[in-house]
């Protein structure tokens, strides 16, 4: 796995949680699928997605923007991603509040980001290039 992945991993969650992390007020015009048009109903973002929107957003960009990912890069990047209490694993969305809608996402960015075989790989990689200080092999083929 490339670093080319990773930046596609970040942006499709960052994806998943855009449409919770929007603002929707009155007058404001949406996109329906056809066309701009009036919203159905006023929508408040949800802090956690609206945080988390912008930490994987700027970290593609960032990311995108460099030559190579440094060993306190991939060390961070481990403890956002699958560290303690507040991490990207623990997302959660208010059900409540959005619904079905919440629970798709949970398991959509747990799929995408975190469950999927490719995924894993570059978890065992990125523990491996943070704890060891392999940072030529990680930014090489990040695969294991």
């Amino acid at each position: 796995m490339y670093v080319n992945e990773l930046l596609r991993l970040l942006r499709s969650a960052a994806d998943i949680l855009q449409p919770f992390a929007r603002q929707i007020r009155s007058g404001t015009l949406v996109w329906n699928g056809e066309e701009y048009a009036l919203p159905e109903k006023l929508q408040e973002p949800d802090p956690y997605a609206l945080m988390w929107f912008g930490i994987l957003r700027t970290i593609a960009e960032l990311l995108e923007r460099q030559p190579e990912i440094t060993e306190s890069q991939l060390k961070y990047l481990q403890d956002i991603f699958r560290g303690s209490m507040g991490s990207l694993a623990d997302f959660l969305l208010d059900t409540r509040q959005w619904g079905k809608a919440a629970r798709r996402s949970e398991l959509q960015i747990a799929r995408n980001s975190l469950g999927s075989a490719p995924t894993r790989e570059f978890y065992a990689a990125l523990s491996t290039c943070a704890t060891t200080g392999l940072t030529d092999y990680c930014n090489g083929p990040l695969a294991v």
